[in-house]
């Protein structure tokens, strides 16, 4: 990805899209050719770093001598005018380092590799906010809870699709018809309504069980009088 930033650290152009390794001087031809692409004002110059060549309004660093700030900071003198030259060249293009940096800790996934497919992770706003309002989140009221706990214990009862730890995996379209015939009106379909719901009400019957029953309920009890 090619990055440019104003000393007050602004991007003021990204071009993203290139992968595995390939000469900075491409992308950047690339970059300045697009019809919006990157555009140098008259007079004015870019500081690019050592894989770039001099061109107009792209300055580099001198070839073959010192230039990274911390070479200068372990207390080496200067010894050559181009040694100068670099030395401020790196403290004013540090601008673009720090402005990564700030991206890598604001966004985690920037700091590695990602182990998705790019497919995955390019998602416009208008395309998740379709799909989120498509996934409206059904809210559920006490007769249907009631009414699909009661299907439930018939289903148990008949013992057809009993199994060691519950019920079979294809119990859930069972319960859809059973519940078909109680609430028709309610179109409560097994994935993801059912499947959603018991999921929840397994949860919360566990809470409630580690409170009245847990090792550690600090002598909490229902009391059958209140």
């Amino acid at each position: 990805m090619l990055g440019v930033c104003t000393p007050d650290m602004h991007f003021v152009y990204v071009l993203p899209g290139w992968e595995g390794s390939i000469a900075d001087g491409r992308v950047l031809r690339y970059a300045i050719s697009r019809i919006h692409g990157l555009k140098v004002p008259h007079g004015c110059y870019y500081l690019v770093d050592v894989g770039y060549t001099n061109c107009e309004g792209f300055l580099a660093p001198f070839r073959g001598q010192r230039y990274h700030l911390n070479e200068w900071r372990q207390g080496q003198q200067l010894s050559t005018p181009e040694e100068f030259f670099n030395m401020k060249h790196a403290s004013a293009h540090n601008v673009i380092e720090r402005c990564f940096g700030l991206l890598k800790l604001r966004w985690e996934i920037l700091r590695s590799p990602s182990f998705y497919p790019i497919v995955m992770l390019g998602f416009s706003q208008s395309s998740v906010s379709s799909q989120s309002s498509r996934r409206t989140k059904k809210k559920w009221v006490p007769k249907e809870d009631a009414a699909l706990v009661a299907c439930m214990v018939d289903l148990h009862n008949t013992g057809t699709f009993n199994a060691d730890a519950g019920f079979k995996a294809d119990y859930l379209n069972e319960l859809e018809k059973m519940l078909e015939k109680v609430l028709p009106n309610a179109m409560l379909k097994a994935k993801p309504n059912l499947e959603s719901r018991i999921r929840t009400l397994k949860r919360d019957w566990s809470i409630v069980y580690d409170m009245l029953s847990g090792k550690n309920n600090s002598s909490f009890g229902w009391d059958e009088h209140r």
